[in-house]
């Protein structure tokens, strides 16, 4: 290796804070395996700048993350006995899906970024004393958060910036224990009012009908109304200056529509007489 591939690949290190001849997993952020050489080498030759040759490693490195192994086959029992054997791995994948659900959708430079967040937290972690009672405590927050808290992004009390900037990252993450005790709280509202409306399916109807009823309106349909009504006016004023006057005269009265079809003419009774026989006279 040269003195040139030496100097790309630190410049890589200072620039990004990763070895840019890793590949990375895409859910932790760990390093799992290494780059070709030869495409490290084919990528250091095709630039003349180190600097150039150190930015395009390290979009390729980011590129080329993918989960690996242990996180494509995960079953329901390979969480708990991670936590003891793998502890950094089990918070990194944790926080990330705290911070960015796997399932949100996210562009091609969001995910490089994301990516890139996820192998400096990893880095992060590997300072962290994972036998600490602080540790443990974080990890059953987040435990309980993901497997029945329904998280949003958006709802995030800590951010990578926070957690990447902390000395002590255990510190940033005891700011879970407020929100998580609110989470808590509002779930089991939640549950309560599902098991109150399995028990009363008339009252779930009437809820349904009421929230409908009284829902407040969108920005969009609000948008929608407003835009409306400025076409109504548009309207008004260019069938105004088309027809003046037209609005002023008075309407004509309307004369009472007359059938288009004859009544039908009455039927003859069809009664059949009380008795039958001729009528005696003198009676």
């Amino acid at each position: 290796m040269t003195n040139f591939h030496l100097q790309v690949i630190h410049a890589a290190i200072d620039n990004h804070g990763f070895d840019p001849a890793g590949i990375y997993c895409l859910i932790t952020g760990k390093s799992v395996g290494l780059a070709s050489v030869d495409e490290i080498e084919y990528v250091i030759e095709s630039h003349k700048d180190a600097e150039q040759a150190a930015d395009d490693l390290a979009m390729r490195a980011l590129a080329s993350m993918r989960p690996s192994m242990l996180w494509n086959r995960l079953r329901e029992e390979s969480l708990d006995q991670m936590r003891l054997t793998r502890p950094r791995e089990v918070m990194a994948y944790l926080l990330n899906r705290l911070m960015q659900p796997l399932a949100n959708d996210k562009n091609a430079l969001n995910q490089l970024s994301l990516n890139k967040n996820r192998i400096h937290l990893f880095n992060a972690l590997q300072s962290a004393d994972c036998n600490s009672e602080r540790w443990h405590l974080a990890m059953m927050r987040l435990l309980e958060i993901e497997s029945k808290l329904s998280l949003k992004p958006e709802e995030s009390p800590i951010t990578y910036a926070q957690l990447l900037a902390a000395t002590d990252i255990l510190d940033v993450l005891d700011r879970l224990e407020s929100w998580h005790a609110k989470r808590v709280e509002f779930h089991a509202k939640a549950e309560a009012d599902a098991k109150f409306f399995a028990a009363n399916p008339g009252a779930r109807r009437a809820f349904v009908t009421a929230w409908f009823a009284h829902k407040p309106k969108s920005e969009a349909v609000v948008k929608k109304e407003s835009k409306q009504q400025e076409q109504n006016l548009m309207s008004a004023i260019l069938q105004e200056l088309m027809q003046p006057g037209i609005h002023s005269e008075k309407p004509m009265t309307q004369r009472p529509v007359m059938p288009t079809v004859k009544p039908a003419a009455p039927r003859p009774s069809t009664k059949m007489p009380a008795r039958f026989g001729a009528k005696k006279a003198g009676v």
